[in-house]
């Protein structure tokens, strides 16, 4: 098991049907994941302050996704996850435990909702192999 992949968050993915100019907020129950907050400075108008940034790794092999109604039903987010541009061209709207995983989508963790900034595909990796998403 991953170093201290015991967490759960929910992730939450836009689906814009193009047809209908309608969008739909997909929730999917990600556990076994880790999370550390980061405190990093941020400039502003007045100079520097301080920014709080959540790192969190979905490990592939491990992590699970679900329905959030219906978290004992996880199934491992290899066989789940749908790469952003899948993702675009779906017809319809993909159901949980479906995810991917973009900027702007929205984490919750420990009741706060995060934006996702930044996402790195380390799935190549020997050890370990996982996404890398960092939220603020």
């Amino acid at each position: 098991m991953p170093l201290l992949a015991d967490k759960s968050v929910l992730l939450s993915c836009l689906f814009c049907n193009n047809e209908t100019d309608e969008e739909t907020e997909v929730t999917t129950l990600l556990s076994g994941v880790s999370v550390h907050a980061k405190t990093i400075a941020a400039a502003n108008a007045d100079g520097l302050s301080a920014a709080s940034v959540m790192q969190i790794r979905i490990f592939c092999r491990h992590s699970t996704s679900a329905r959030p109604e219906a978290p004992e039903s996880g199934v491992v987010v290899d066989d789940t996850f749908i790469t952003p541009a899948q993702w675009s061209t779906q017809e319809s709207v993909p159901a949980a435990p479906a995810w991917t995983l973009r900027p702007g989508d929205h984490i919750t963790y420990a009741g706060t909702q995060l934006t996702v900034l930044a996402v790195h595909d380390n799935r190549g990796q020997r050890r370990n192999p996982h996404w890398y998403v960092e939220a603020h």
